[in-house]
């Protein structure tokens, strides 16, 4: 039975300053990069086949550092990135009421998973961006364990 570990990115730079990143592509912190390592050193009982990151460098970086412990490449894939925040990203919630006082009044009043960043994407969108790659692993996993499980002749 194959298992799916979701891993979220060590701290980053910017973290602390409690502003929305999305897909701004910044570095681990030294303290993110020594999250990825103490995650790499847990995981290093674990059987893990494939490492799966995103293409930001926060995301890759502690993959790569948890691969590492497995002697894996990282495969990269854009779908896995953070939401999109759009024209938010690097934004705290004060500026965002501030510049966009009409999406914030929709986003409290509604919080539909529907509503669209100001130029980004709605959570429905991410979920179906990172579902569809998950489907794919899925496929891709079934036809691995058919090619694996073949019937010998007695």
């Amino acid at each position: 039975m194959s298992r799916l570990l979701l891993v979220r990115h060590g701290e980053t730079e910017l973290n602390s300053a409690e502003r929305y990143w999305g897909q701004s592509d910044i570095k681990l912190s030294t303290l993110g990069l020594r999250q990825a390592e103490r995650l790499r050193d847990r995981l290093a009982a674990q059987k893990i086949d494939v490492v799966y990151s995103s293409d930001l460098q926060r995301a890759w970086a502690t993959a790569k550092t948890i691969a590492s412990g497995h002697q894996l490449e990282v495969i990269t894939c854009a779908e896995l990135r953070e939401i999109n925040f759009g024209k938010l990203e690097g934004l705290n919630f004060e500026e965002i009421s501030q510049l966009f006082p009409e999406f914030t009044a929709k986003w409290k009043a509604q919080r539909s998973t529907d509503i669209e960043f100001p130029g980004g994407e709605s959570l429905d969108q991410l979920n179906n961006r990172v579902s569809n790659f998950v489907g794919r692993l899925k496929k891709r996993k079934v036809r691995q364990d058919a090619k694996a499980s073949t019937i010998q002749p007695k």
